[in-house]
């Protein structure tokens, strides 16, 4: 992955070559675009930005368009040509912008947005009633992503065999398979001595 990474990591080389591939995977979106005509795009992810920046380059859209960058770093791939406003993390993706040609007025620094839940002070004992967490029980968070991609079923089977006193937190994400699977494995694994769960599965649902 840091290979790609790097290899990908060249600002302004071969455009072309991802807008191909980009165009034959998202006909759908460039018939919605095309359709709606949008006055303002913001785009979070580097794909549809580019998409969006192409058909304003080819006068096909007419929208202002701005790309929120959702890292402290800006990789290549978020760079695009015809574009108003580049939201950055911090101070010194404003000056790598400028620094590869990007005019300091296209540049603002925002900080990455987040839900504003999380401004919201939370004490840990409020927290850990809130998520059906022991009071007082290390926990062990077990994630892959919000697809529940990786062997998290053998992972959780094995943490629970040790017959620690530990609490296990198993995030499902989307996948409503593994949540049904984590919530199966989760009512044989008993409970710990303060009577709490010894596995606790979260869903995207629950938020």
């Amino acid at each position: 992955m840091g290979f790609l990474y790097d290899r990908t990591d060249q600002p302004w080389w071969h455009p072309r070559r991802r807008l191909a591939l980009d165009r034959l995977n998202t006909q759908p979106m460039f018939r919605l675009l095309k359709r709606v005509q949008p006055e303002l795009s913001i785009a979070t992810h580097f794909l549809p930005a580019e998409i969006l920046a192409w058909l304003i380059a080819k006068k096909k859209l007419s929208a202002h368009n701005a790309i929120v960058v959702t890292d402290c770093d800006v990789h290549a791939m978020w760079l695009c040509r015809t574009v108003d406003r580049y939201y950055v993390a911090i101070q010194e993706s404003a000056e790598y912008l400028a620094g590869i040609g990007v005019p300091a007025g296209k540049v603002k620094i925002t900080g990455i947005p987040i839900d504003p839940v999380f401004e919201q002070p939370l004490s840990r004992g409020e927290a850990r009633r809130k998520l059906r967490l022991a009071p007082d029980a290390r926990i062990l968070l077990i994630a892959a992503g919000g697809y529940g991609l990786g062997p998290i079923e053998q992972l959780v089977h094995q943490l629970l065999a040790q017959k620690r006193s530990w609490q296990l937190v198993a995030i499902a994400g989307k996948s409503e398979t593994l949540r049904k699977h984590l919530e199966e494995i989760g009512r044989t694994a008993g409970k710990l001595p303060g009577g709490r769960e010894r596995l606790v599965t979260v869903a995207e649902m629950d938020r």
